[in-house]
């Protein structure tokens, strides 16, 4: 797993330096790779996304959370 971990960093850095599909699909190799190894099936995570996005929404409008210093809820 540590060398895993590794490999996933390394080929995240990657992609943020070439910004590429081929290195995205690097990523998604590591992380099958590393699911096989946990036996996560690929429903479970699509279930905890899902339900993360429907909580805290997503990431496709761009919009980022700056400060929570200050929230009041009701």
């Amino acid at each position: 797993m540590k060398e895993l971990n590794n490999k996933l960093i390394e080929e995240v850095n990657e992609f943020i330096v070439e910004n590429n599909v081929e290195e995205l699909a690097n990523i998604f190799e590591v992380i099958f790779t590393i699911m096989k190894n946990k036996n996560i099936d690929i429903n479970e995570i699509e279930n905890i996304r899902l339900k993360k996005k429907e909580e805290k929404g997503g990431f496709e409008d761009r919009i980022f959370l700056m400060n929570v210093k200050n929230v009041v809820y009701m």
